[in-house]
């Protein structure tokens, strides 16, 4: 008899072994309500545009009644600064990745927000198969090799399970590198001088943006990197000038050291300025000098150009969170929070499930428009537009 009862328990061990394995294994706790993590700037140069996107996050769930289809969830937000200075800081990325990656309960992460940072945190929620979705972070790396640099692995790199589990709401720098080079080809500019930021936003897509320059026929006539320590900028600029460029290009962020390039080159008021969308990412301060033609690419529109759908969104920010909130940036928390919602509706409590489900290629209707999934974790059919500084303060033009 106690032969037999053993070999049923070891049948029995089989059975869930076969169930849970083949990487199957990672579930969420059986009871109670799951978890969903936003990872997301609540101080620092960025800080505004991440309680934005808070702001719509928060509308999507409390529209949802903080439920997914039958199974509750409940929200979580982390603060991804330290400091002022910076847009997000990469210790604590990581341990905001790593909280929601412990977490048994934890079935999606919201986040990055910005430039690069989800290079931090995809590979720890990828290895703990957690779905997530970046609202506005374009870095190419993370969803395809970028050209123009060595081959570093990418996208390989980011996704130790070897499944892609990471998707993002807005076209990856490559796209807008191709827009400034076909901007750059329609004002004549044959000789550029590229100018990167720190970190890996502002080299990575630099060097796409050079690759891109050669290919269009343009020569790349000079290539400098800002530093962090003051006086960077004036020596950058003389080397730029000493290259006798058509057009300057600058890949960064809107913080002290782009501020003290534009006003460098706004004492070369002849030279046209491109930069690309990080220098959006900026608290509402206006800067200072600059060049009188300073021009940015960015997905965002003016709120009256979404859809009915769109303003209606940003209408219910406006009387819930105050103006400061009913900006376009907000519309993308919005939308994460709707995508990982239906992802937990369909795929329920069990981790692969939701992957499968939100990383599932299609169109999509939503509030910022309409667009096309593929299966690597990038959308299509989002514009570009084009913003000109004026008087201190990005604007469509």
């Amino acid at each position: 008899m106690a032969r037999r009862w053993t070999g049923a328990l070891l049948a029995l061990v089989f059975v869930l072994s076969g169930c849970l394995g083949g990487g199957e294994t990672k579930t969420t706790d059986p009871g109670g309500p799951l978890t969903v993590y936003a990872s997301l700037p609540l101080g620092g140069i960025a800080g505004d545009e991440g309680r934005a996107v808070s702001a719509g996050i928060r509308l999507a769930f409390s529209e949802a009644h903080d439920r997914a289809g039958r199974i509750p969830v409940r929200l979580v937000t982390l603060d991804s600064t330290k400091g002022r200075g910076k847009p997000w800081d990469p210790g604590q990325v990581q341990a905001n990745a790593e909280r929601a990656s412990h977490d048994p309960r934890a079935i999606a992460y919201i986040g990055e927000l910005d430039l690069g940072a989800s290079a931090i945190s995809v590979p720890e929620t990828n290895d703990a198969d957690l779905f997530q979705v970046s609202p506005y972070d374009g870095l190419t790396s993370l969803t395809r090799s970028p050209p123009g640099r060595a081959d570093r692995g990418a996208p390989v790199r980011y996704y130790p399970s070897g499944r892609r589990t990471f998707l993002r709401l807005v076209p990856n720098d490559l796209r807008e590198a191709d827009a400034i080079v076909d901007h750059l080809t329609d004002m004549g500019a044959k000789r550029v001088a590229l100018v990167s930021g720190e970190g890996v936003y502002g080299t990575e897509l630099s060097a796409q943006l050079a690759q891109r320059v050669r290919r269009s026929g343009a020569a790349v006539v000079a290539s400098e990197a800002m530093e962090e320590q003051r006086g960077s900028a004036a020596s950058v600029v003389e080397k730029v000038e000493k290259a006798n460029p058509d057009a300057v290009v600058y890949s960064g962020v809107g913080d002290r050291p782009a501020t003290e390039l534009m006003a460098e080159l706004s004492k070369r008021p002849a030279l046209p300025v491109i930069v690309t969308g990080g220098m959006l990412v900026r608290r509402p301060l206006p800067f200072g000098p600059a060049p009188p033609q300073v021009e940015a690419f960015s997905p965002f529109r003016p709120p009256r150009e979404y859809s009915r759908w769109g303003r209606s969104v940003l209408a219910k920010l406006r009387r819930a969170a105050g103006a400061a909130a009913a900006r376009p940036v907000a519309l993308y928390g919005y939308e994460a929070a709707r995508v990982v919602l239906d992802a937990v509706r369909e795929g329920g409590r069990h981790r692969l499930a939701v992957v499968r489900a939100g990383m599932r290629p299609g169109a999509r209707r939503s509030p910022t428009g309409r667009s096309e999934v593929n299966g690597r974790g990038d959308v299509s059919g989002a514009p570009l537009l084009l913003y000109r500084l004026e008087n201190g303060t990005f604007r469509p033009y």
